[in-house]
């Protein structure tokens, strides 16, 4: 969390919204691991255009 200059509750926020949104899931006593690309849902996000 230092490396990337955010609080742990932060963190903890965004890997919440990741499992909610079903792309994380985890392994209880192993960690939190990434869906692979044809598991996770599909969504109608819209492309970021603030870079």
């Amino acid at each position: 969390m230092q490396t990337y200059g955010v609080a742990r509750n932060t963190a903890r926020n965004a890997v919440r919204f990741l499992l909610d949104e079903g792309y994380v899931y985890t392994v209880p006593q192993c960690g939190t691991y990434v869906r692979n690309q044809s598991d996770a849902p599909k969504v109608n996000w819209l492309p970021c255009t603030c870079r």
